[in-house]
């Protein structure tokens, strides 16, 4: 990742000093607002946490949360956005600020019509890598940077929601981002329990080019699927994009082994809007009803 000099300089001067400090010394980013006189003093329960929430307690509940990361595309999420308005199913829609701002008329639709905005940072930056440990501009902008631009379109009267790209999460994170006034009040971040891996999947050593395992290519040899992993290929290390009916095969079973959870999709390719439209009438025929994050009563601790 690229990092500019004035942001390697500026951090070098200011690591030394805690958040509040470094916004009363000016070492906070002058040309954004939020990085001064941010800081929170109404003494309410701060909510990042230091590890990502990924227990819902909704095994064996037969209950479904949909959740859609990197969004809204002008492909996939008006479709996508049909298909749950026929089935009444109301979704949790990670997005990136970025793509929010190109695509505002999405957004107003999803707020319209009753989806949960979460923020999945400004430009899916991996929050896990050690330069936003070490630089904290970095870790702001990424995280506050997209509160500005999603913020209109989330409810005032609900809970907000954040989930780290990829996963990827630092525990020193959660007191940085909690001196924000701004942002303290996000419950996050928010992980998922269905849909974060395929299974099996080859594993491909990059210094050597050498290629161990499988992917499967019928529903009988999936056990379980994450969409952005079913449509990549490669040609330098050979494998093909999995079928659609094998990918959904993938997150049926997971589900139903499970019995309920927080499935992880991304809202950027057709392919996933057509699995969802089989996903979503399989599950509801075996008698599953789909709920929203704001229905999980285990998340009420973190409000």
């Amino acid at each position: 990742m690229n990092v500019s000099r004035f942001i390697k300089a500026s951090a070098m001067v200011c690591l030394s000093l805690s958040l509040t400090a470094m916004t009363m010394s000016g070492c906070t980013d002058k040309n954004n607002e939020s990085f001064s006189g941010d800081i929170n003093t109404d003494g309410s329960d701060p909510l990042f946490q230091t590890k990502s929430i990924g227990t819902f307690d909704l095994g064996n509940t037969k209950k479904v949360v949909l959740t859609f990361d990197d969004g809204p595309s002008p492909e996939a999420t008006p479709v996508l956005l049909d298909i749950l308005r026929i089935y009444n199913i109301k979704a949790t829609f990670f997005v990136l600020a970025q793509n929010a701002k190109k695509y505002p008329e999405i957004m107003k639709r999803m707020k319209d019509e009753g989806h949960t905005i979460g923020n999945h940072s400004y430009s899916h930056a991996n929050l896990g890598s050690h330069l936003y440990e070490q630089y904290n501009d970095m870790l702001l902008k990424e995280v506050v940077e997209s509160d500005k631009v999603i913020r209109k379109y989330m409810s005032p009267a609900l809970p907000r929601y954040f989930r780290a790209p990829y996963g990827a999460w630092n525990s020193t994170h959660a007191a940085k981002l909690n001196a924000i006034a701004s942002v303290r009040d996000y419950i996050g971040p928010v992980y998922w329990s269905i849909g974060g891996a395929l299974v099996p999947n080859v594993i491909a050593n990059y210094k050597t080019g050498a290629v161990t395992g499988v992917r499967p290519k019928t529903a009988a040899e999936i056990t379980q699927a994450a969409d952005w992993d079913c449509w990549s290929s490669s040609k330098k290390f050979g494998y093909s994009a999995v079928p659609v009916d094998v990918c959904l095969a993938g997150y049926l079973k997971e589900t139903r082994r499970k019995g309920g959870g927080v499935v992880l999709m991304h809202d950027l390719t057709l392919n996933t809007v057509d699995m969802v439209s089989q996903f979503i009438p399989a599950l509801l025929q075996e008698g599953y009803s789909f709920v929203n994050l704001n229905d999980l009563r285990i998340l009420e601790q973190y409000q």
